[in-house]
């Protein structure tokens, strides 16, 4: 099983230290494999000047952008499109009462809509039922995260999950 891309949290700090690009520059990354995920609560308007330097630096090293947690603090549409991040992860908070509540349902169908029209990928987090997981799926998500699809797992308990799907591809392939 392929793994496309991992996405890692950077807090605020991180990203302002004078020796990141420096570090990031000496990895041995392809182009999109790397994100960085940043989460809502920075404030992006208190970071702005340093996050516009940094933020095209580290896209120029191939390195996608996310902004986590959408939906619950800083970020804005103003945000989304200063920084043109890859994907968009709505907050569990958010995706949690869609199966009963149809305005929570025409909130996440905006988001995503806002994500189309600046071609930004959304996740939606938090999904704990198949249920949840269709509902989204017809609202247009992208990429769905949560204990419906997969619990955490320690990276042994990972790559034995990979080769078990890895497995059953093959299978499906072989068919």
């Amino acid at each position: 099983m392929q793994i496309p891309h991992v996405s890692v949290n950077i807090s605020a700090r991180r990203l302002a230290q004078t020796n990141l690009l420096a570090e990031l520059s000496e990895l041995p990354i392809a182009k999109g494999r790397l994100c960085f995920e940043l989460l809502e609560t920075i404030s992006f308007d208190d970071l702005q000047p340093a996050l516009t330097e940094i933020i095209p630096a580290v896209k120029a090293l191939g390195i996608e952008i996310e902004i986590d947690d959408f939906g619950t603090e800083h970020a804005s549409i103003v945000s989304l499109l200063r920084f043109e991040p890859r994907r968009l992860k709505i907050d569990r908070e958010i995706i949690k009462p869609i199966i009963a509540s149809p305005s929570q349902r025409r909130l996440v169908s905006s988001i995503v809509e806002i994500g189309r029209s600046l071609n930004i990928d959304i996740v939606a987090e938090g999904v704990e039922t198949m249920e949840h997981a269709r509902i989204l799926k017809d609202l247009g998500c992208h990429l769905l995260q949560g204990y419906a699809l997969a619990r955490p797992m320690t990276s042994e308990q990972l790559i034995e999950f990979c080769r078990m799907k890895e497995g059953d591809f093959q299978r499906q392939a072989d068919r």
